[in-house]
């Protein structure tokens, strides 16, 4: 029985020892620096440990460690994807599971109790280049210094003279020039004669219709093909009466009965000739007066059964070529121009080498476009608007200002819609501004735009270059411009407009330095014309006047207002077009906003991205953030791995003195005196801390000594109290009197200062000092817990006073 009792008395001191004796792992902290991560881990004592590295996993081992229950794992990341805790064996393993196999692994201590795992990132090269990476002791870290060529910075060419812009920038502007369709010469059956029956027939047409045709007087015309139908016996003469009946409707403009006789005649004769041309010139009214995109599909349709043997077939193509043209189909248009199976008679060649000229044109292919247009024969282009717009367009572009004014005079006469007209007038002046940039005159002639075609974009764009041609002439009407610019913007119906008259009412306040004004309006442009086409350049702009107005704002200690705009604004910090060296400005922000939780991601999103030899400027404001959370174990721990990383930092003091605060407020005496220096430095701020951690861990003569011997203009009401106490407590009373003195009359803890000062009289006998002290307490009363101290004090002074007259009598 009692070899029984030792056994198990044996087992249990051997299970007690190892309790006593395990480590607890506490907390575990990562820093994340290009490459290379960082792990520390903080345990009440040292224990042993070892890692082991397989592939992707890298596994810690701690022999005999327990882990504590607020320990916590990590969050995955990048470069750690996830992590695993286990316990076997009293011993507890750490798994980290990573994205690529590491390049190199370490682990250390820092003389401290505590672990660091320092994890060289692998990437997907870094498997083929392991033996150079081994031989050169792991990848450098190099910044990426390439040019981004989304940034908006890199694209507007505004950026260096944001004034050029009233001047250099031309806006493109697309004119709406209808497409005019070619007919046939009067009269159109001479062009579809095909034996010799039908050419006998043409030769006998009434002489005096094609000439009154010629001389396109169509009323006359139709009069006189009247006449001859009613007068005419022969049924082919009647038809070929009736289609030129038809046709001259149709040249006079009276498309819709010209409709009607077409449609009779290809529906009558749908298998003979005339039929096949009846039909043609239905779908070309279809284009011209009604939807060109259905005589498109009907055209294709109607081209596989055309004879190919009359002219019919070419000018049927050439009309496919120009409702292609109209429903902008740029590719089936070129396929047209390109197809060797229709022979194309001279009397429309130079027609259709136009629109091979248009179609390079549409398809925005100025250079081949300018050269076409330039080989056309001028008279040619005059019959057809859309031609001649494409052409004055490439004179502009190609900078032939002067030819431009004169082409768009031209095109001035042939267009007809009032839209159409402003716009052409608008580029006419604009043409010559160009030549001529500071004629006075030339701002008339945007003013006379605006007044003859009001409402229209032409108007607009005409108010939009007025203002500029002024700002041009007179650089300080500017201030009076930027309202002219602002109600172009409201109340232009044209989103173009709309947004190149915001931005330069953004660039004109820019240019009036007045940044506060221009960021709204450039991030509501931005916000509001998300697809526009300056939208490059108003984030250039934006993007440059960010960083100053948030420096001014921070300056000005609205430290919120620059915060959230910083915020409003993140995309553009995210895509690193506004330079880092910002973020230090912003971090600080957050910290005397007193958003320290904010202030403490942002220092370590700058330690990740920071070059090495700029990281420790970031450690003492990080824990400073970390400090005023409350996170006085996050302190202690971020304070170990500076003074891991650098062992003589320039913010080494400082970073101590966080520190001891944050133990002194963990109750962490005995470790807070460790850390003190010794000798103490000579800076008052490192010996008054180290008094506190002396005081509070009950070394008054340490905390006296030290005190005492700084300047007392230098000590805080915090230190003077310290003081006070220590002498009392070192039984020097003619040391603490006059500070306890000092402090009641400074209102600090004037309850406990009065207490002390009681006792301090009772200690020296004089009783009669102590009591009146107790009851000024007592008559005070604003903390109760002195106040209750003062109370109890007076009922035994009182009560030993009864019982001594008892006594006594």
């Amino acid at each position: 029985m009692k070899r029984l009792f030792y056994i198990f008395f044996c087992i249990f001191l051997f299970q007690t020892a190892n309790a006593i004796g395990a480590t607890k792992l506490l907390r575990m902290n990562k820093l994340d620096s290009n490459d290379l991560t960082q792990i520390f881990f903080t345990c009440d004592t040292l224990p042993e440990y070892h890692h082991q590295v397989f592939g992707k996993r890298i596994n810690l081992f701690f022999s005999n460690t327990t882990i504590d229950n607020a320990f916590s794992l990590l969050e995955g990341g990048d470069t750690i994807v996830k992590n695993l805790i286990d316990t076997r064996d009293n011993t507890t393993i750490l798994s980290f599971f990573l994205r690529y196999p590491p390049q190199k692994v370490d682990i250390s201590t820092t003389g401290e109790d505590k672990l660091v795992l320092e994890i060289l990132a692998g990437n997907e090269y870094s498997r083929v280049y392991r033996d150079f990476t081994q031989k050169f002791g792991g990848l450098s870290v190099v910044q990426d210094d390439r040019m981004d060529y989304t940034n908006p910075l890199a694209s507007s060419p505004y950026i260096h003279d944001w004034s050029s812009f009233f001047s250099r920038y031309l806006a493109p502007v697309d004119i709406p020039v209808p497409v005019t369709y070619t007919l046939p010469e009067f009269p159109i059956y001479a062009s579809f004669p095909s034996n010799d029956t039908e050419k006998h027939l043409f030769s006998t047409f009434p002489a005096e219709i094609i000439e009154a045709g010629r001389s396109e007087m169509w009323d006359e015309v139709l009069s006189s093909t009247l006449i001859a139908i009613g007068s005419e016996f022969n049924q082919d003469k009647k038809k070929i009466l009736a289609f030129t009946y038809g046709e001259s409707l149709l040249r006079k403009g009276d498309w819709k009965s010209a409709y009607k006789q077409f449609y009779l005649l290809a529906d009558n004769y749908p298998a003979e000739l005339i039929g096949f041309w009846a039909k043609y010139l239905l779908l070309y009214i279809t284009a011209v007066y009604d939807d060109p995109f259905l005589a498109a599909y009907e055209a294709d349709e109607f081209a596989k059964r055309v004879p190919a043997v009359s002219n019919l077939s070419a000018y049927l193509h050439l009309l496919r070529i120009e409702t292609a043209l109209a429903t902008k189909e740029m590719e089936k248009m070129l396929q047209l121009l390109e197809s060797p199976y229709v022979a194309i008679p001279d009397k429309i060649f130079d027609t259709v080498e136009l629109r091979r000229a248009d179609q390079l044109w549409a398809s925005a292919k100025r250079v081949p476009a300018y050269a076409a247009y330039k080989s056309t024969d001028n008279l040619l282009l005059e019959k057809h608007s859309y031609s001649l717009n494409g052409y004055c367009d490439s004179l502009f572009r190609f900078k032939n200002f002067a030819g431009a004014a004169e082409c768009y005079q031209q095109l001035n006469i042939l267009v007809e819609e009032k839209n159409t007209r402003a716009l052409v007038a608008y580029m006419g002046a604009l043409s010559k501004l160009q030549t001529a940039d500071k004629d006075k005159n030339l701002t008339e002639l945007f003013i006379e735009i605006e007044d003859t075609y009001p409402g229209t974009e032409g108007a607009y764009r005409a108010a939009l270059k007025k203002n500029d041609h002024r700002y041009l002439l007179d650089p300080k009407w500017l201030s009076q411009g930027i309202k002219y610019y602002h109600a172009l913007g409201e109340n232009s119906s044209w989103k173009d407009v709309n947004e190149e008259a915001f931005l330069k009412e953004a660039i004109s306040y820019h240019l009036l330095n007045e940044t506060e004004n221009a960021i709204p309006i450039l991030m509501k442009l931005i916000r509001d014309f998300r697809t526009g086409k300056l939208k490059t350049h108003s984030e250039a702009l934006l993007i440059t006047l960010l960083p100053g107005e948030i420096r001014r704002l921070i300056e000005e200690k609205q430290y919120l207002k620059a915060l959230a705009l910083a915020k409003q604004n993140k995309y553009y910090f995210e895509r690193n077009w506004i330079k880092t060296d910002l973020f230090p400005e912003l971090a600080d922000a957050y910290l005397q906003a007193n958003l320290n939780k904010e202030a403490e991601k942002s220092y370590l999103y700058l330690y990740d991205i920071s070059p090495k030899n700029k990281k420790e400027d970031y450690f003492l404001p990080l824990i400073r953030s970390i400090f005023d959370q409350g996170k006085y174990y996050m302190v202690d721990d971020y304070a170990t791995q500076y003074d891991y990383l650098y062992p003589e930092g320039k913010y080494k003091a400082d970073i101590l003195d966080l520190r001891l605060q944050a133990l002194i407020l963990l109750d962490k005496y005995d470790k807070a005196m460790a850390l003190l220096p010794d000798p103490l430095p000579e800076d008052v701020k490192t010996r008054q801390f180290a008094a506190s951690v002396y005081f509070y861990n009950n070394e008054f003569e340490k905390s006296r000594d030290i005190l005492s011997a700084i300047d007392h203009r230098q000590l805080s009401t915090d230190d003077i109290f310290i003081l006070a106490e220590s002498f009392l407590r070192t039984e020097d009373y003619p040391g603490a009197t006059p500070l306890f003195e000092e402090l009641i009359e400074k209102d600090y803890r004037p309850e406990q200062c009065m207490y002390r000062l009681a006792e301090i009289a009772n200690k020296n006998g004089d009783r009669e000092k102590s009591l009146k002290y107790y009851e000024k307490i007592v008559e005070k009363g604003n903390d109760s817990l002195w106040t209750k101290y003062a109370e109890r004090e007076l009922r035994f002074i009182r009560l030993s006073e009864s019982i001594q007259k008892g006594l006594d009598g």
